[in-house]
């Protein structure tokens, strides 16, 4: 990590105050962010699951869902239309 040498009080160099001073300012320690860093290496797994399985596994839902509602609003209109159809012809003399 060539700037983990920077990320601490004790780095000497003129311009590093004001890096310093933003390091500070973070809420997280330099264990916290290196360990964060170390455990990076499985976002690429955690990539290829969301691509490979979520993404399709959610795609795949949604259509269904969309199809389920249609087929609702489809029966819900087709029941509309028998009962006006039903009463239409209880009226007739």
């Amino acid at each position: 990590m060539p700037y983990a040498g920077m990320l601490t009080r004790s780095a000497p160099g003129p311009a590093l105050p004001s890096l310093c001073r933003v390091w500070e300012a973070r809420p997280l320690s330099h264990d916290r962010v290196l360990s964060a860093a170390q455990r990076a290496a499985h976002l690429t797994e955690l990539w290829a699951a969301r691509t490979q399985e979520a993404l399709p596994w959610a795609a795949m839902h949604a259509a269904a869902q969309a199809a389920e509602r249609r087929r609702a609003e489809r029966a819900a209109a087709v029941a509309a239309a028998v009962a006006a159809v039903a009463d239409a012809s209880e009226m007739a003399p």
